[in-house]
């Protein structure tokens, strides 16, 4: 278990690993505000904004390209795309707080955008200004949050009615519902070129269990850990082609929560995290 930058801000989070094993995540110290970072070559590095003070950074391809979201001068969000010491705005100006959450290697982004609903609806992004928005599984709302190097998008998707909001895999035009692990809620956050995909399933009200999808089944990823690590993981965020996971967790004999890598290896340690939708920062 490696941990990254404990101690030194009140909440830090890894989001996206790539197969060289850099990852990307970021830090909050409270009365501030959140900073993208990538943990590369032994050191960690902060990344730049599109003026704001407000930089939160989701996933990492093998050309250490990164996605997320920056905020502009005048406070509104675009997702964004550094590359190296540049960042790229992906989202044209009429789209207000948008935000990327994942990208393949062939530099293709997926998120949220908002749409004439009034919520937020799950896009792909192409450099240059190309957006697309995803759909829904029936529902006002979606996000998208992974994309493989066959172009598969990764995310959750409400439902319609009081359904609630279930993971989505959409593929070829078409949006598929995941499932869950007992029926209830479940968000996809990211998935590799095997097409296994993870996230969480929601057990009840802030009660998390990191979850893998693969061959049409889902798995709890706490039955794959040594139950004597004391660990407990809530959510996985990223999965690689070596089947090493980005995941959160809670340590019960610590009473800490923090980024893992479960993998097993695991990044990062932060407080306690309330049951979360999409982010933007707003």
């Amino acid at each position: 278990m490696t941990t990254i930058l404990a101690g030194q801000f009140d909440y830090v989070e890894a989001t996206g690993i790539n197969n060289r094993g850099d990852v990307v995540g970021g830090t909050y110290v409270t009365g501030q505000e959140w900073r993208g970072y990538l943990f590369a070559d032994g050191r960690a590095m902060q990344l730049g904004s599109l003026g704001g003070q407000y930089t939160r950074v989701q996933a990492i391809n093998e050309a250490r390209q990164i996605v997320g979201e920056s905020r502009t001068l005048d406070g509104i969000s675009h997702a964004v795309l550094f590359s190296g010491a540049t960042v790229a705005d992906l989202t044209p100006w009429a789209l207000r707080d948008s935000a990327a959450s994942a990208i393949n290697n062939a530099g293709t982004a997926v998120g949220a955008i908002p749409c004439d609903c009034l919520e937020f609806h799950a896009a792909r992004f192409t450099r240059g200004g190309g957006v697309s928005d995803l759909g829904t599984l029936g529902g006002k709302s979606s996000n998208a949050d992974g994309i493989n190097s066959a172009g598969h998008v990764a995310g959750s998707s409400a439902l319609g009615g009081q359904a609630g909001d279930r993971a989505f895999l959409y593929v070829n035009g078409v949006m598929s519902d995941l499932g869950a692990l007992s029926g209830m809620d479940s968000a996809a956050r990211g998935m590799n070129n095997a097409g296994q995909v993870v996230g969480l399933s929601y057990q009840g009200w802030d009660i998390n269990e990191a979850v893998l999808w693969e061959g049409g089944a889902v798995f709890n990823l706490n039955s794959l850990i040594d139950p004597a690590s004391g660990w407990h993981l809530t959510d996985a965020g990223a999965i690689n082609d070596l089947g090493q996971i980005a995941a959160s967790g809670c340590h019960q004999g610590l009473g800490v929560c923090g980024m893992l890598l479960a993998g097993l290896a695991l990044v990062g340690v932060r407080g306690r995290r309330r049951r979360q939708r999409r982010s933007t920062g707003l």
